[in-house]
């Protein structure tokens, strides 16, 4: 048998190597999962993902950073990241059910922002005999791919409801586990590749600091159990006010600091690590986030400013409504926009 994925390509390479040592992990006399997969893979990248982000401005959402073929790459990369080893936890059919979930996790953005999650069907269709025929395994990826957002009766809890584990086609799987690691690799898939090159100076004031965050996020990595994330801001990033979505505000949107939308977005990602450990604790063991914080001039090797903020899964898990000054081990350098702006404009340094 020809093999068609590498060990490059992570997570596909896992399904391709499960599928042809152990076909016992999947359904019998179902088909070729690998090649199913391809086709559904080829078919979304050449006709659905490259559409997403137009179909969304052209549905009211503004000019979204990326969620085509590159987000869903690097979703599936940061996966195999978080995985490790624990991917020998998963299934062949389970490893199959993940790398679709993901694929079709964003598409329904296609449509419009709003309520995304919920239009994944509406794009499988589309997908014709491509598809297996088994609407169970339709429902599953679905399943799954929706709960990496949205709502659930006014909460974000949208994984509790979810099966701890079925079986599918005779096969056992574990819908909360694969919802959770989707939802935080997605949580964690961004950085300087989704936003906007030659568009930054143009881009409507209800997405700018969506593009902003990305453009001064290096790719992120892993040392151990601590989630490895790099900020480098341009000092006229850190310096001024961007414009973020408020729809409180007649104009639309409202200015604030880059950096208080980076602290925002670092107690958010810890408190999504809260929420999806209890579904992947002892497959994945990121404990902690360590973030670093870098603001330069032009043309200058050294920061002006630089703060290491570590963030630590701790007590009850309700991050999200403290101040994140009390969550660091250190005190910060700067608590906020104003305090950094205070300093860039004092006598530079750290």
């Amino acid at each position: 048998m020809t093999c068609v994925f590498s060990e490059k390509d992570g997570l596909r390479f896992q399904l391709e190597k499960r599928y042809t040592e152990k076909t016992n992990e999947f359904p019998i006399n179902a088909g070729n999962y690998v090649r199913i997969f391809q086709q559904i893979e080829d078919y979304l990248n050449r006709n659905i993902h490259p559409e997403v982000v137009t179909g969304a401005a052209l549905h009211g959402s503004g000019l979204l950073n990326d969620h085509g073929k590159e987000h869903v790459e690097m979703v599936i990369q940061r996966a195999g990241l978080l995985l490790g080893i624990g991917v020998e936890q998963l299934s062949g059919y389970e490893i199959f059910i993940l790398l679709l979930a993901i694929h079709f996790h964003d598409v329904g953005n296609i449509f419009g922002r709003d309520e995304h999650e919920k239009r994944v069907f509406e794009v499988m269709e589309e997908l014709g005999v491509l598809f297996p025929s088994e609407t169970p395994l339709k429902k599953t990826i679905a399943t799954v791919a929706m709960a990496h957002g949205g709502k659930i009766n006014g909460s974000k809890d949208t994984i509790s409801s979810l099966a701890q584990e079925e079986h599918l086609q005779g096969a056992l799987i574990k819908p909360a586990l694969l919802a959770a690691i989707l939802r935080f690799s997605d949580e964690i898939s961004d950085d300087h590749t989704r936003a906007a090159r030659f568009l930054l100076q143009s881009l409507p004031p209800e997405n700018q600091i969506f593009h902003y965050y990305s453009k001064c996020l290096q790719q992120t990595g892993v040392s151990g159990n601590s989630l490895i994330l790099k900020f480098d801001l341009p000092l006229e990033l850190a310096d001024g006010l961007s414009t973020k979505e408020n729809v409180g505000d007649p104009r639309g949107y409202s200015e604030m600091f880059l950096y208080d939308e980076i602290l925002l977005r670092l107690k958010k990602c810890l408190t999504e690590l809260e929420y999806c450990s209890r579904y992947f604790r002892g497959m994945i063991g990121i404990n902690s986030i360590s973030a670093e914080i870098n603001v330069h001039k032009p043309h200058t090797l050294n920061p002006v400013f630089h703060d290491k903020i570590v963030l630590k899964l701790s007590g009850y898990p309700n991050s999200i409504e403290k101040d994140i000054c009390s969550m660091v081990e250190k005190p910060l350098a700067a608590a906020d926009g104003i305090a950094l702006q205070g300093l860039l404009r004092g006598d530079g340094a750290c």
